[in-house]
């Protein structure tokens, strides 16, 4: 997804599948690249008590926390203002847009089963300001020379299913641009952003990403109106289709199996624009990329 030219790749997929049905195949999830965190910017190193030092900045009766719901059902009031844990190494401090002045990242719990974001505060006059909420925990922060990075990983709870990698750009002229986003199916803990760019490329045309059911692990899908044939099919041990992608399509291949005489192909996508609707959830619109299986693929 970006640009970390001195990642490297730990760990491939585990391989141990290698025929014929697609039941079989079905064993084999679409994980991504397991990496370390090793970007080239390295975050001063603030003892905690200038970290809180620095929370008096904020405005009177604000908190970087996410708020908990309040809501009491019996009696249709809001109650006390109620907070998740506050996370001291959730607290970030850098120069988003290239003022001279500390800016605030905070990466803290924002909901049950593990669910993360990231508040954004920009530094004015000697006060933090709430900018926006980034969906998902920081991943990674890379510093350019004009620009920063800042990737988040959003992971599924409740009845939804798709992770996404998400990056947006600080910069001077810039408060938060979405720059692209990865969706895959699962819900599994990411170590650092993965480079993809030294996977061997293709490309693909017209194709359907597909899924099968154990590529679901760890989550608990329900799919609305289609719920009741997809999951017949999974159950069936059929692949399902994700998404319809027309044209051609660039490609990196993250894996490859035989099903009988034939190959599938489990591919990470270049940007996709113009993506509709479709059962990778709140991954359509523009500088999509995307993780699933394919049959035919062109390899460069």
């Amino acid at each position: 997804m970006q640009k970390f030219k001195v990642l490297a790749i730990s760990t491939l997929l585990a391989i141990f599948i290698t025929h014929t049905s697609w039941a079989q195949m079905s064993k084999m999830l679409p994980n991504i690249p397991l990496v370390e965190w090793s970007g080239k910017w390295r975050e001063p190193a603030l003892p905690d008590n200038e970290k809180l030092e620095l929370l008096s900045l904020l405005p009177d009766g604000d908190s970087v926390q996410f708020e908990l719901e309040t809501y009491d059902p019996l009696t249709a009031e809001d109650g006390d203002i109620r907070y998740f844990p506050f996370e001291i190494s959730g607290l970030h401090y850098l120069d988003l847009d290239f003022d001279g002045d500390l800016d605030m990242l905070y990466d803290g719990q924002s909901g049950w089963q593990n669910l993360r974001d990231t508040k954004v505060y920009m530094q004015e006059k000697g006060q933090f300001e709430f900018l926006k909420t980034l969906r998902g925990g920081i991943l990674d922060i890379e510093k350019t020379e004009s620009s920063w990075l800042i990737s988040t990983h959003w992971r599924p709870c409740c009845d939804s299913y798709i992770s996404r990698i998400i990056t947006h750009e600080f910069s001077m002229d810039n408060q938060g641009t979405f720059k692209e986003s990865i969706s895959y199916i699962g819900s599994g803990w990411l170590k650092g952003l993965p480079d993809f760019s030294a996977l061997k490329s293709g490309s693909i045309k017209d194709a359907y990403l597909m899924a099968t059911l154990n590529d679901f692990r760890g989550t608990h899908p329900y799919f609305g109106a289609q719920n009741k044939v997809i999951h017949e099919s999974l159950r069936a041990g059929d692949p399902i289709s994700m998404v319809h992608l027309p044209g051609d399509i660039k490609i990196n291949i993250l894996d490859k199996k035989q099903e009988g005489e034939e190959s599938w192909y489990l591919v990470i996508t270049d940007k996709v624009s113009g993506v509709p609707k479709s059962i990778y959830e709140w991954s359509d619109g523009d500088n999509r990329r995307f993780i699933g299986w394919v049959k035919d693929v062109s390899i460069d």
